[in-house]
């Protein structure tokens, strides 16, 4: 691993050909984008570390497309009225002139929301037909 990179956060790097720098707050969301994406992608270990790492990263590959994927932090958002993860990783998007993307565990949660809300109306539209 390069000295700088962990020095400034990263933690952990698949090292393997891909169209673009993959960067993620955490080691299980990067090992998650890896699995799916099926090429390397890189892990800072906090929403703290991203713009550091980023930067590292767009030094050594200065043509490499970035990507930026924060944590969801909604939670954290509706009780202390900030989103770190996805404050952190839009700053660090551009610092570099990267993209930030949502965390993917929040779309599937909104995937699962909505199947469960047409769940229900389909629940719903059964009992009115019988009732």
């Amino acid at each position: 691993m390069l000295p700088e990179l962990q020095a400034c956060g990263l933690r952990q790097v698949w090292l393997a050909p891909a169209p673009a720098l993959v960067i993620a707050e955490g080691y299980a969301t990067a090992a998650t984008l890896a699995e799916a994406l099926q090429h390397g992608t890189v892990a800072a270990f906090d929403s703290g570390g991203l713009t550091a790492v980023a930067e590292a990263l767009r030094e050594k590959f200065p043509d490499q497309p970035v990507v930026i994927v924060g944590d969801d932090d909604r939670r954290l958002e509706a009780t202390q009225g900030i989103n770190p993860g996805k404050v952190k990783a839009q700053e660090a998007a551009k610092a570099v002139g990267g993209k930030a993307i949502e965390d993917h565990e929040r779309k599937r949660e909104r995937q699962q929301e909505q199947r469960q809300e047409q769940h229900q109306e389909q629940k719903q539209r059964r009992a009115a037909r019988i009732g």
